[in-house]
C-alpha cells in the first residue's frame, strides 16, 4: 500500500510539472503574439541571459534606446526593444526546451503507470528510459550550440548585443541524465530478457 502511495505521489508530481511546463509554453507563445498588437503591455518584460523572458516591477520602463556604451550585463534588455527575428529566436528556444521537458515527463509518467500495474518487466520499460536519454542528448547538443555559438540579440534601433557565456550546471545535469537513463534502461532491458527466457522455459 505504501509503495502504491509513493508511486501515485510521483505520478501526480510529474503530471503537475507537465501542466506547469505546458502553461509556461502557452504563456510564451501568447506574449509573442499579443505583444505584436499591444507592445505597451510588455514595457517591463526583460530578457535575462539573452534567452529568458522575465518580469520585474522594480525596473524602469523601456526607454527609447540603449546607449552604445551600455553593457548587456549592466543594463537590462527590454523585450519590446528587440527585433521580430530575435523574438522568434526566444520563442524557438522556449518551445524546444519546453517540448523536450514535456516529453521527458510523459515518459516518466508512463513508466510510473507501468510499475503501478505490476508490469515492470512486461511493457518494454527500458524503452522509456532510452527515449528519455535521447531527449537529454538533444538538450545537451542544444546547450553546446548555445555555449559555443554566440547569441545575438538585435535591438530595434539596430544595436547588436552578442552573448557568449559558459554555464557548467546544464552540462553536468544533462550528461548525468543521459548516463543514468541509459544505465536504468539497460537494467530493465536485461530484466525483460530474463523474464522472456523464464516464460519460455516454463
Amino acid at each position: 500500500m505504501k509503495t502504491n502511495q509513493i508511486l501515485r505521489t510521483a505520478e501526480i508530481f510529474f503530471i503537475i510539472l507537465k501542466a506547469i511546463t505546458s502553461i509556461f509554453l502557452i504563456g510564451v507563445v501568447f506574449i509573442f503574439i499579443h505583444s505584436s498588437f499591444y507592445p505597451s503591455t510588455y514595457n517591463k518584460i526583460i530578457i535575462k541571459n539573452g534567452e529568458t523572458i522575465a518580469y520585474n516591477s522594480n525596473i524602469t520602463p523601456l526607454s527609447n534606446h540603449l546607449n552604445e556604451n551600455e553593457s548587456i550585463n549592466s543594463e537590462p534588455i527590454y523585450y519590446n526593444s528587440v527585433t521580430t527575428f530575435s523574438k522568434i529566436y526566444l520563442l524557438f528556444n522556449a518551445i524546444f526546451l519546453s517540448t523536450l521537458i514535456i516529453l521527458i515527463l510523459k515518459e516518466l509518467t508512463n513508466f510510473i503507470k507501468s510499475v503501478k500495474d505490476y508490469n515492470s518487466f512486461h511493457n518494454n520499460n527500458s524503452n522509456y528510459f532510452l527515449l528519455i536519454a535521447k531527449y537529454f542528448s538533444y538538450l545537451l547538443v542544444f546547450q553546446l550550440i548555445k555555449t559555443f555559438v554566440p547569441i545575438t540579440i538585435v535591438l530595434s534601433d539596430n544595436h547588436v548585443q552578442s552573448i557568449g557565456f559558459f554555464n557548467l550546471t546544464p552540462f553536468i545535469f544533462y550528461s548525468a541524465g543521459i548516463l543514468l537513463c541509459f544505465t536504468i534502461g539497460q537494467v530493465f532491458k536485461e530484466g525483460e530478457r530474463l523474464k522472456i527466457e523464464n516464460e519460455l522455459t516454463i
